[in-house]
C-alpha cells in the first residue's frame, strides 16, 4: 500500500497547469466561498477527538475551535464543512515531484489527466 497519497499520485499520471485569467485580488476565503457557493470564515482548530471507534462505521469527531468572529453563531448539532490549508511542507513536496511548475503568485488549476 502507499505510505501517502502524494506517493500514489506522483506516479504514472500526466497532468498540466492552466494559468487563470481572473483577477487574483481575492483571499482564499473569498475564492473558497466563490467556489462552494458557502459563506467560508477562519476558524482555528485547539482540539480534536473521536468520540467512537466502532469498526464500519463512519468516524465522529469532536473539535473545538476559535474564531474572532461575533457575526457567527455556531451551536453544537450544526453541520460543519471544513476546507484544510495544505501545509507549506506538503505543497513545496509536491511541487518538488513536478516539472515546469509556474510561479508561485499565479493562480493556476492542476488538471490530472489519466
Amino acid at each position: 500500500a502507499p505510505v501517502s497519497y502524494l506517493d500514489n499520485a506522483s506516479g504514472k499520471k500526466r497532468y498540466k497547469w492552466t494559468m487563470s485569467n481572473k483577477n487574483q485580488t481575492k483571499s482564499l476565503n473569498d475564492s473558497l466561498s466563490e467556489s462552494h457557493g458557502k459563506d467560508i470564515q477562519e476558524f482555528t482548530l485547539t482540539k480534536k477527538a473521536q468520540l467512537y471507534n466502532e469498526p464500519k462505521e463512519p468516524k465522529t469527531v469532536r473539535v473545538d475551535f476559535k474564531y474572532d468572529n461575533s457575526e457567527i453563531s455556531y451551536e453544537p448539532g450544526y453541520q460543519l464543512s471544513i476546507f484544510p490549508r495544505n501545509p507549506d511542507e506538503t505543497v513545496d513536496y509536491l511541487k518538488s515531484r513536478m516539472n515546469n511548475n509556474p510561479p508561485s503568485d499565479k493562480l493556476v488549476t492542476l488538471q490530472v489527466e489519466n
